[in-house]
């Protein structure tokens, strides 16, 4: 697979440069001598999923965690998803449901692979797009976050308002980078050590609707399935 193919021709087009920058080589020598002794996860045809899934032009929402999860039964290259064959589903990701279930309605059912919110301009994006099978957050500072930080900076001079959920304080270490005219929502992670202390109960999905209703825009369906 191209790196064309790997970002998308939107994605490509707008950060084909940074993969000639010195801390994308250090990042990419460093990710092949992890993935010669190591598991790394996600895969590598799924590192930039999210990127060829929801392209820039069509983006509306950005919810940003913080790495993928450290079991590579789980990373499957979007933020907080995993693959619909799991019997069991993380805990982060079942208090996202949760959420949603409080703060929109009730469903029987939640297809744990949001790959249908990401066809629909969600982008599920991490701070650190990989990380060492077991060893969460192990990848961090080793370049990721720019690359990262060169993802939000193209989205934030788009002149159509989007919404930007950060959920945890790596998240939300992009706020500064934010125009005004953007809507953010800041809450604290999803996973059962911090879900309390301020995802629960924020309503971030029908408030990001709203504002996206407000500037004319078609909602997401955060309760659709397939």
């Amino acid at each position: 697979m191209t790196l064309k193919e790997h970002l998308g021709e939107e994605w490509y087009k707008e950060l084909k440069n940074e993969f000639y920058n010195h801390y994308m080589k250090v990042l990419y020598g460093t990710l092949k001598k992890e993935r010669a002794f190591h598991t790394v996860n996600p895969t590598s045809d799924q590192v930039f999923r999210s990127y060829r899934i929801t392209p820039l032009s069509k983006v509306k929402v950005v919810i940003l965690g913080q790495d993928p999860y450290p079991n590579n039964k789980h990373a499957n290259g979007l933020s907080f998803s995993v693959d619909e064959s799991l019997e069991k589903i993380p805990p982060s990701l079942r208090n996202i449901f949760k959420e949603i279930e409080e703060d929109i309605g009730f469903q029987v059912y939640h297809n744990p692979d949001l790959e249908r919110w990401a066809k629909q301009g969600v982008m599920l994006l991490n701070r650190c797009l990989t990380t060492r099978e077991g060893f969460p957050g192990f990848h961090k500072e080793l370049g990721w976050e720019k690359f990262t930080d060169a993802t939000i900076d193209a989205l934030c001079k788009r002149k159509k308002p989007m919404v930007f959920m950060l959920w945890g304080k790596d998240a939300q270490s992009i706020m500064d980078r934010i125009p005004k005219r953007h809507k953010i929502i800041a809450t604290s992670h999803p996973s059962p050590l911090s879900n309390w202390r301020g995802f629960s109960g924020s309503r971030c999905f029908s408030k990001a609707n709203e504002f996206l209703i407000e500037q004319k825009q078609e909602p997401i369906d955060w309760l659709k399935d397939e």
